[in-house]
């Protein structure tokens, strides 16, 4: 029987020297670390793999696109007008309409070729059959390696399930997690059919048989060896396709059939066949008539603000636009009829549908000058706008740049930015009743008066452009001032500093939309409508006046519907609606000062003559602008639901045309008289803090018993005048010598005349306009002598003139002398005397 207490003690002494081992120590140590280190990689692991696949999309989404030849995702994407009835604009190539989804199986007619397999796998994914979906290094084939190329599985990933994440690590190790999953789910054969049926072949073909009626006009089925190549180079840089960059597209070819020789996929005898076959491509298709081409091309790169415009090109996206469509078929038409009345054509112009056009049938008879053809070719566009929703309801213009509606060249501004110049006056303590002074300056001379209207009112010089009145303007109010005004109204969004106020209407360039969001603002009483594209810190000051960033861009997109059928707001949530925002950029009382003298009828009759284009039957606010050279001429008109927009121009370099702007006025007449049709009239609203007076016409001020002409004017709340009318003053004159009368003018010769008091820089204005001016000389009959003699002022003298205090030096004498009395009047021939002493 062993020895128990032996064995303790044996087993005592061997723990007693384990534990003085210091290598048991480490040893145990260790192995404690490496056991939570094991532990801490599976946790974190565990957590990178949850955070990778929380929101990654369903395995399920790619056979619904891609896995059937109705699938919704080779439906080309379609912009449709607001109510959904009209199609605007296929996002898809016109050669490769009849496409169809190709089958690996041989036997179907609709298959893939074994030479576009070959070729597109030679040069996209050589290992395709051996990695499970993801290759950590393959070798390019071309000269040089390429490590970590993507493989098809994870191109179709990238394309089709994550093309709206951001890129990065945490999505490129989504891709390759996506990549090897659908290539265990759904294999391999379903990965290269899903490949080559969406492919990017460039010029919208997506799909090899999309590619083959594009570049060759032939199915797939039918492509050579050769072809086959010439495709599968193309996809790799769609951009170096046989249509943009033939050269470079052969290139890629032929290098690539020479990969296929040196890997072994084709023999050297195809080889040698495909590099001497001589290729035929197919002519560009152009692309079918669209009833709106700027207003979808606009769409478009609105929508590439939230979204890849190469996924949009992939298809499947149904785009509810805010576009009418009777309206834009009616101004296009329009528009047509009124180029081919100035170029002498006679012809019937219907309606994109065939329909009749309406509107065109609403143009003014045009100017009996205008009779000859013209010789310039004119471009035209129209905009119309919805001022409180910031929706643009029909575009139509040259999609040529510099032509375009909304292109950012735009043409040059001119006379159409003047209500922000008087604007900024507004918001410097101006009024419309403000005189100003149309005259020349101190440096210029000119023998013609026509071009100066002396005094007028600030309405009548907004209403009519009169340039002098402008200049006086820009110079009382400041260039800094004027161009912050408008900039924060979007113009001009570009520029970072002003320019001289003498190049100010012709220096920078607008485009039509631009320009329209800019006059909308006066519509909707001072807010700025649109979609916020940036953040914003506007404020308003307490003036009324602008500060801020202010750019939302027009709104065009009411609904993006993906291919699932679910909304996409390009964030990543849902939206089904577009946010308005709704930023004040003025005060109401600014904005109705300036739509009250843009409303004025009357204001606008010494330059436009009564009746003019711009009366169309109602109230509505319009200016025409032009440039000094005379090739461009805008007319923006609006009531508080509509907007519209013309500009008329001629390219740079042609004659000018004397009657650019009445052609401009007569086109926007007849479009605004049809898009109001229905629309009820409906006044702009009078904002509180605005009060109307009657005052003098021109000074503005109250009026006086000599006033000619009083009219009622618009003020803001505590701006109106206070002092009475001092332009026009009444003299008693001689009637006989047309001199001025005096105390002693016999009062039956005497008439009372008014005149207007020209201030001394005016003179030579008064003197051409022939304007009547007072006599400066005294009558010269004297006081008649009675029997007092000895009664007489000696200081002052006769007609002196005297002001403040007076000393009056005189005699009284005479036989039986008991007093003088001394009365003082004002003027020559005093109304009324004051008893002095």
């Amino acid at each position: 029987m062993p020895d128990v207490a032996y064995i303790i003690r044996t087993r005592e002494r061997k723990e007693q020297r384990r534990r003085n081992n210091p290598w048991a120590k480490i040893g145990l140590g260790c192995a404690t670390l490496f056991s939570l280190f094991i532990a801490l990689t599976g946790i974190i692991i565990g957590f990178i793999y949850i955070a990778l696949t929380r929101d990654l999309p369903p395995l399920e989404v790619l056979p619904v696109l891609v896995d059937n030849s109705d699938g919704l995702l080779y439906q080309p994407t379609r912009l449709y007008d607001r109510t959904g009835e009209h199609l605007l604009f296929a996002l898809e190539n016109p050669a490769a309409t009849d496409r169809q989804y190709l089958s690996l199986d041989p036997s179907l007619p609709n298959h893939i070729p074994a030479s576009l397999i070959t070729a597109t796998l030679a040069i996209s994914d050589p290992d395709f059959w051996q990695h499970p979906g993801i290759a950590l290094h393959r070798d390019s084939p071309s000269t040089e390696a390429s490590a970590a190329a993507p493989t098809l599985a994870q191109r179709l990933v990238s394309d089709l399930m994550l093309w709206d994440r951001p890129p990065g690590l945490q999505r490129s190790l989504q891709e390759s997690l996506l990549a090897a999953q659908i290539t265990a789910r759904f294999g391999r054969d379903h990965i290269l059919t899903w490949y080559l049926n969406t492919a990017n072949y460039g010029r919208l073909a997506f799909g090899a048989d999309a590619a083959a009626r594009v570049y060759f006009g032939k199915p797939a089925a039918e492509l050579t060896l050769a072809e086959a190549a010439l495709l599968a180079a193309v996809s790799e840089v769609p951009a170096l396709n046989p249509l943009d960059s033939p050269q470079a597209a052969v290139e890629r070819q032929q290098a690539l059939l020479l990969t296929m020789i040196e890997q072994g996929a084709i023999s050297a005898e195809q080889g040698s066949t495909a590099l001497a076959e001589e290729l035929i491509f197919r002519p560009i298709v152009p692309i079918e008539h669209t009833p709106a081409p700027a207003f979808s091309r606009l769409v478009l790169e609105q929508i590439s603000q939230r979204m890849d415009l190469a996924r949009l090109e992939r298809g499947g996206y149904r785009v509810l636009t805010s576009l009418d469509y009777d309206i834009q078929l009616q101004a296009a038409c329009t528009v047509a009829t009124q180029k081919a009345r100035l170029e002498g054509r006679e012809e019937q112009i219907l309606t994109a549908d065939g329909g009749d056009c309406a509107a065109a049938r609403l143009l003014p008879t045009l100017p009996l000058q205008s009779e000859a053809p013209l010789e310039n070719d004119l471009a035209a566009n129209v905009i119309v706008y919805d001022p409180h929703q910031g929706e643009v309801l029909a575009m139509v213009g040259d999609t040529t740049a510099g032509s375009h509606p909304a292109g950012n060249a735009g043409r040059p501004a001119g006379t159409s930015i003047s209500p922000m110049i008087y604007l900024t006056a507004f918001t410097r303590g101006m009024s419309p009743a403000t005189l100003l002074w149309d005259i020349p300056g101190s440096s210029e001379t000119t023998d013609n008066n026509a071009e100066y209207q002396g005094p007028v009112r600030l309405r009548s010089a907004l209403a009519n452009d009169y340039p002098h009145s402008l200049n006086d303007i820009i110079t009382q109010v400041g260039i800094d001032n004027i161009w912050r005004t408008i900039q924060q109204l979007g113009l001009f969004p570009g520029e970072t500093s002003p320019p001289s106020s003498t190049n100010l209407l012709n220096q920078f360039q607008t485009s039509l939309l631009e320009l329209s969001q800019a006059y909308s603002i006066f519509a909707a009483q001072g807010i700025m409508v649109g979609e916020e594209t940036s953040p914003s810190n506007t404020l308003l000051r307490d003036n009324g006046s602008i500060s801020g960033n202010n750019h939302l861009q027009p709104v065009t997109i009411l609904h993006l519907e993906d291919s699932l059928g679910e909304s996409w707001s390009g964030s990543g949530s849902p939206k089904t609606k577009v946010e308005l925002t709704q930023r004040p950029v003025i005060n109401p009382q600014l904005a109705y000062l300036v739509t009250d003298v843009l409303s004025d009828e009357s204001a606008r009759w010494p330059s436009m003559g009564h009746p003019n284009p711009l009366e169309i039957g109602r109230s509505v606010a319009a200016k025409i602008g032009t440039t000094a050279e005379g090739l461009d001429a805008w007319t923006i008109g609006y009531t508080p639901e509509r907007l519209v927009g013309v500009w008329l121009g001629v390219a740079d370099g042609e004659t000018p045309n004397e009657n650019l702007s009445s052609h401009s006025a007569a086109l926007w007449n007849a479009i605004t008289q049809y898009v109001l049709r229905d629309i009820p009239i409906q006044n702009t609203p009078v904002p509180p803090g605005i009060n109307r007076i009657n005052v003098c016409n021109p000074s503005g001020l109250l009026p006086s018993d000599n006033c000619p002409d009083v009219v009622n004017e618009v003020f803001l709340a505590g701006t109106e005048p206070t002092q009475v009318d001092a332009l026009y003053q009444a003299f008693q004159i001689n009637r006989e010598t047309g001199r001025l009368a005096t105390a002693f003018t016999p009062p039956d010769i005497i008439d009372e005349r008014v005149y207007l008091i020209v201030p001394p820089e005016g003179e030579a204005w008064a003197k051409l306009a022939g304007l009547p001016t007072p006599p400066d000389e005294y009558d010269v009959i004297q006081a008649p002598r009675g029997s007092h003699i000895d009664v007489q002022i000696t200081d002052p003298g006769m007609f002196s003139h005297v002001k403040d205090s007076v000393v009056l030096v005189g005699s009284a004498a005479g036989d039986d002398f008991v007093y003088y009395r001394l009365q003082v009047g004002s003027g020559l021939n005093p109304r009324t005397w004051l008893l002095v002493g």
